[in-house]
This record gives C-alpha cells, structure tokens and sequence, in this order.
C-alpha cells in the first residue's frame, strides 16, 4: 500500500508538470498571437508573430498564415501611400500649366484677345484632363477595369503643336517637332492619347536637361510617335520593369524630381486600350527614346 500510494503521488505530480510542460508549449503560440494582435489593436502598425521553433503543426500553420496576412496588408499600405503620391504627380503638370495661364491673364489682362482665347481654352483643356485623370486613378487603384473610349480622328501635327506649345510655355525647354507629311490622323480618344503625350514629355523634362525631340512618321497603315531626349537614360537591367504598376528605377532621384512610377504604368495601359504598342530604347548616360505605335486613320 505503501509503495502504491508514493507511486500514485509521483504519477500525479509527473503528470502535473508534464501536463503543464504541455500546455505551456502549447498555450505559448496563442499567447504570442494575442500578444501581438493586441499590440496591433493599440498601435495600428501590422506586426508578425514571432516563430522560435519548426513546430510544423497546427499552431504553426495558423501562425505562418496570419504572418502571410500582415505582408499583404503591408504590402496594400505601401500601394496605398505611394498612390497618394502617384497621384500628386501624375496632376502637378496640368495644374503647372493652369496655373502658367492664370499668372498670363493676371499680368497682361483681357485687353490682349488671342492670350486670352489661348488661356482659356488650355485652362478648359487642363481641366478636363485632370477631370478624367483622376476616374483613371481610381479605376487603377480599384479594379482596373477597361475604360470606355471615346474614339474621335485626331491630326497628331497640330495636336503635337498645341501641346509642345504649351510645354514650352511653362517649362522654358527646347522641345522640337519632326514630321515629313500633313495632316498625320489617327483614331483615337483625344484626351487619353494626350495624357500619354504629356506622361512622356514630362518624363523627359524631369531626367534631362539638353533638348527633346517628337518625331511623327506614317508607315503604312500606322503612325509612329518617338520621342527622345538626351538626359540620364534607364539601366538596361531596369528596362523590362519600368512598366510595372508604382515601379521606379531609382527611389532617391525620383523623390528629388517628383516621380513616382504611375505615369509609364497608366501610359502602356492607355496604349494597350487604343490596341497600341509603347517600346522604351534606352542607354544610361545617353538618353531614351520612347517609341509609340497606332493605328492610321483612312478619314481624311
């Protein structure tokens, strides 16, 4: 009896400490993660559960899935911070050139009939871009859904005249326009197609300082649009991503400029809608051309 009942007594004390060994084991993974969700409660800031030992069980499991579940929130956060900033860049140029025209009307007055018409109607033209700009911004941020256009023949000659002379205006740059034959026409949405026009002209603007050439070429059933400066130029490794949705080449230099990795992303977007292609040739030091190519209109 005597042995029996020490024995009972060292079993249950046994299964006491191995029972609460056990549960410590097991609690110590749910105790982190109500730990941590409490601290994310308080603080707003997405944390991950800490993982000391390959359990490879349950707790594990649901660990290692809550932890996948912070990356992508953190990963939306960014998205969503730099698409503030996307969005500051991708309006600074229409608002550069609206205010440009208001300080014009401001220092010269109504007195002058042909600045005031120009005024105006770059004003409206603006405006209307930034109208549209921003139903682009939310349908990229949302679902990226294909937008209707609204397709019209466009004379890219004096559509090219009316915008390089509204860049030069407000940016004080040498901006050339080459072309052999007019009227060049395609079918296109006006607005969308200068939205691209201005993306890249800004483009150049910001990574160069030495002139900027357009050349327009009709080639059979398409029209060709290059546009080339001669400024810092694309590393050939970053060329394949420069078309990804918030890519930037360079973090640093494009917080100095204003950039932000939207624009090229929302131009071969427009440029997919119209049926186009946009081709990037670039060499560092160099320069880059930008390569747009649509379909002619018959229409004359």
């Amino acid at each position: 009896m005597w042995i029996l009942g020490v024995s009972t007594v060292l079993a249950v004390i046994l299964s006491l400490l191995s029972g609460r060994w056990l549960s410590n084991i097991i609690m110590r993974p749910i105790s982190n993660m109500i730990n941590t969700m409490e601290d994310i409660e308080r603080s707003g800031v997405p944390k991950k559960i800490p993982i000391y030992k390959d359990t490879k069980d349950e707790l594990q499991t649901l660990a290692n899935t809550f932890n996948r579940m912070i990356d992508r929130l953190e990963e939306n956060f960014e998205k969503q911070s730099q698409f503030v900033s996307d969005a500051s860049h991708e309006l600074k140029t229409p608002l550069t050139v609206i205010k440009s025209y208001a300080n014009l009307l401001r220092r010269h007055g109504l007195e002058d009939k042909e600045i005031t018409e120009e005024a105006i109607q770059a004003i409206h033209s603006e405006a209307t871009r930034i109208q549209k700009m921003t139903e682009t911004f939310l349908e990229v941020a949302s679902i990226e859904k294909e937008i209707e256009l609204e397709m019209s023949v466009v004379n890219l000659v004096s559509f090219f005249q009316m915008i390089l002379k509204q860049m030069k205006q407000v940016y004080k740059r040498e901006i050339s326009l080459h072309y052999e034959e007019s009227p060049i026409l395609i079918m296109a949405d006006e607005l969308k197609i200068k939205q691209v026009i201005i993306i890249l002209l800004d483009n150049a603007i910001k990574y160069s300082h030495d002139k900027i050439e357009v050349f327009l070429v009709k080639n059979g059933d398409h029209v060709i649009v290059r546009i080339k400066d001669y400024g810092i130029g694309i590393p050939q490794e970053e060329i394949r991503h420069i078309f990804e949705r918030f890519y930037r080449v360079d973090k640093a230099r494009s917080r100095e400029t204003g950039g932000s990795g939207l624009g090229l992303y929302i131009a071969k977007s427009i440029m997919k809608l119209h049926k186009g292609e946009i081709k990037i040739k670039s060499n560092e030091g160099e320069g880059t051309e930008v390569e747009l190519i649509l379909s002619a209109s018959l229409e004359l």
